[in-house]
């Protein structure tokens, strides 16, 4: 095993460098997140922002499952696509307030959701049938 090093170049990796804990941090976001709540996370240079984020999306992936690129794709059709950059702009924050809406953008995991989960997922788009292999399970 390769020892630990102190990094002050990028994102710290748990298992190649030194870092303080991050688990108080990581509760405090999901208490917030949980809440529906927006954070921010506004530091210097080298402070932790993206260590934190990277944390964050394998800390939250215990309790939430985020469908992101095809709405992401659309989104970027729709900004790629012909007409005025005003007018894409207040269609791509119609379209966004809407997307959060559906359970495809965040899921919260429960056994007891799944069947009703699964059908929302479908209905909305965010999976189809072809994603549904049961016998991987």
């Amino acid at each position: 095993m390769m020892s630990r090093t102190f990094n002050i170049t990028a994102d710290c990796k748990p298992s190649l460098h030194y870092m303080v804990d991050l688990s108080g941090r990581l509760e405090q976001i999901k208490k917030m997140v949980d809440a529906g709540q927006y954070f921010t996370i506004n530091r210097a240079r080298q402070y932790g922002k993206t260590t934190t984020l990277r944390a964050l999306a394998k800390y939250l992936i215990r309790d939430y499952v985020v469908y992101m690129d095809r709405l992401n794709k659309g989104y970027i059709e729709l900004l790629s696509g012909e007409g005025n950059a005003s007018d894409k702009f207040w269609a791509l924050e119609e379209r966004i307030n809407k997307d959060k809406k559906d359970k495809g953008v965040i899921l919260r995991k429960s056994r007891s959701q799944m069947l009703s989960n699964i059908l929302s997922l479908i209905e909305e788009g965010a999976i189809g049938y072809e994603d549904l292999d049961f016998e991987k399970a």
